[in-house]
């Protein structure tokens, strides 16, 4: 099952990856879940997540932003 097969009306809950495959673009989700949360702003599906999901998408987002810095990589 893909995003696309998603029927009008469903429920879905929105896990970290989405959303920072969302906001990051990510070259090969990204047009999927910017899909999925189009669908979800237009009020064709109801989106649901957790804090704690917020908590990591914001977490792993600096992460990614930091790494643009001078100084900063994401390989260790």
């Amino acid at each position: 099952m893909t995003f696309a097969d998603l029927v009008a009306g469903e429920s879905v809950f929105i896990d970290a990856n989405t959303l920072i495959y969302h906001f990051g673009p990510h070259p090969t989700f990204g047009a999927a879940c910017n899909q999925l949360i189009g669908r979800i702003k237009n009020q064709e599906l109801r989106g649901y997540t957790s804090t704690h999901v917020l908590g990591e998408v914001a977490h792993q987002l600096m992460i990614v932003e930091a790494s643009t810095l001078p100084g900063w990589s994401l390989s260790r």
